[in-house]
């Protein structure tokens, strides 16, 4: 099986971040969407 890694980037300032799972991704996103109040995405890198 493949494993992805999946890239968090914020719309509104110059945070991203890589990781290697989807669940580490939404948390990281939430995390800073919950704290910034910021547009952040989610996607996997193929």
């Amino acid at each position: 099986m493949r494993q992805h890694t999946f890239h968090v980037v914020c719309h509104d300032c110059p945070t991203e971040h890589l990781s290697d799972t989807e669940r580490d991704a939404a948390r990281l996103a939430a995390d800073h969407e919950n704290a910034a109040g910021h547009d952040v995405a989610v996607g996997r890198v193929d």
